[in-house]
């Protein structure tokens, strides 16, 4: 159950964003901000303090609406300074790379826009490893195969007090 009160949300400090419109001789200037529909919550003035003061009796009109009928009110996004930057660099295999440049075209996307929806839906959990492991489990075996390294498994005995598994399993060179 939410416990913030309309207080709460009026007093919350948006970024607002200032611009200038121009209609032939007309100036005026239009305050918004992202976090809000701007065709919904802006405000329109000769100058830009007139704007913001026009923004927020705006804000406060359609917040208090808001809150009494039960609607969100979204909250500001707050910019941590101290992210890093959003580019990093993989290396993968070069077949690997030919799937994913696959599936992007198939979803009609990017490649970026296609790995950072894969990275995204799977952020923050344990399943990433586990997902990884099972692309890569097929590989995996093709080569230890080829190599000629052969799948084995073992039941644990007594004496391996350090294996906390009940059978051990891998692959072992074949000679």
């Amino acid at each position: 159950m939410n416990m913030k009160n309309l207080k709460y949300y009026l007093d919350l400090n948006y970024d607002i964003i200032i611009k200038k419109m121009i209609d032939g001789d007309d100036v005026s200037y239009k305050a918004f901000t992202r976090e809000l529909n701007q065709d919904a919550f802006y405000g329109i003035g000769s100058t830009p303090k007139e704007a913001i003061e026009s923004f927020n009796e705006v804000k406060e009109e359609l917040f208090e609406y808001y809150f009494d009928n039960g609607d969100e009110i979204p909250e500001p996004n707050i910019v941590d300074n101290n992210l890093p930057s959003g580019k990093f660099i993989i290396r993968t295999t070069p077949f690997i790379h030919k799937m994913l440049n696959e599936q992007a075209k198939e979803n009609n996307v990017s490649l970026n826009l296609y790995i950072n929806t894969v990275l995204a839906s799977v952020s923050g959990k344990n399943e990433v490893i586990n997902i990884l492991k099972e692309m890569i489990a097929p590989f995996q075996k093709l080569w230890f195969e080829r190599e000629n390294y052969k799948f084995f498994e073992v039941n644990k005995e007594e004496n391996q007090k350090d294996v906390t598994d009940e059978k051990i399993s891998g692959y072992a060179k074949v000679s």
